[in-house]
């Protein structure tokens, strides 16, 4: 049963995580798919230059985040004593 759980939670993120990534896109937003190709396009170095400040916030903060808040709903989706999310 564990393993339903944990493929279940896995599709659940990895869902979000797409929508997360179609709407940042739609946004104009870089994504990490973005700093990626730039690095392996022109450089790391030129990466970091053309990432601005407000796309770094989305990348390390906002993104995270979202993600995170991706998981805990996840954990709540299939109940079981080991799967809480927040206070026990």
């Amino acid at each position: 049963m564990l393993i339903i759980k944990i493929f279940v939670q896995g599709w659940f993120i990895l869902i979000g995580a797409i929508l997360i990534n179609a709407t940042a896109e739609a946004l104009g937003q870089a994504t990490w798919y973005d700093f990626l190709k730039t690095s392996a396009q022109s450089g790391l170095p030129q990466a970091f230059k053309n990432t601005s400040g407000a796309q770094w916030i989305y990348l390390l903060i906002v993104y995270p985040v979202l993600l995170g808040a991706l998981g805990c709903a996840a954990r709540r989706t299939i109940p079981g004593p080991a799967y809480r999310c927040g206070r026990p």
